[in-house]
């Protein structure tokens, strides 16, 4: 196991150490302004990639009523890695309010006006929160400008062909395409 330097303790146990901490202020979340108790496992997926959590529940498709021990928050391990912890906590009390807001029998959807009104109330993060914003950066399909190597295009791969036709803003020469690379939030030249 690698030693992490800030906490002096391995990098396994310092991801669950920060999950329960993060557990610990979505209880407090919970209880405080709904008197909900978390109750259910939160956990982190190094899968989730196009989202930064979600809340689950799986329903028995004869009764319609909600399986036992099928509750649960899944956070992305992603946000584990970000310098900025004051949006990873308001990401996972979204998800929380998720929780509670069920767990009362009231609307917990995103997009509906009632759960809506509840993040701005609490001043929570929206859904759509962004890599730039969360501080992170990703795995991005990649086109530069041919003379300063300023990235112009990232996206998914498109069958588009940027090099024919296209020239950049910057320097007003041909585009090139670089392939896959990791870029860091807010990166502009490779």
């Amino acid at each position: 196991m690698v030693k992490s330097m800030e906490l002096g303790v391995d990098v396994k146990e310092s991801d669950k150490v920060y999950l329960e901490h993060l557990k610990k202020v979505m209880g407090e979340f919970t209880k405080t302004n709904y008197g909900v108790e978390l109750d259910i496992p939160v956990m982190w997926s190094k899968r989730l990639t196009r989202k930064w959590g979600y809340f689950a529940y799986k329903k028995n498709g004869y009764t319609g009523k909600v399986e036992k021990g099928s509750l649960k928050i899944v956070l992305s391990y992603k946000l584990y890695k970000t310098e900025n912890k004051d949006i990873v906590e308001s990401i996972a009390k979204h998800e929380a309010l998720h929780f509670a807001l069920f767990r009362l029998g009231e609307p917990h959807s995103d997009g509906h006006p009632h759960f809506e009104g509840e993040l701005k109330r609490h001043g929570l993060v929206r859904t759509g929160v962004t890599s730039k914003m969360v501080g992170i950066g990703g795995k991005y399909w990649v086109w530069t400008c041919g003379d300063c190597d300023k990235v112009v295009i990232k996206g998914g791969k498109t069958r588009k062909n940027y090099g024919v036709g296209y020239l950049s803003r910057c320097c007003g020469a041909r585009l090139k395409e670089q392939g896959w690379q990791y870029l860091g939030a807010g990166q502009d030249y490779l």
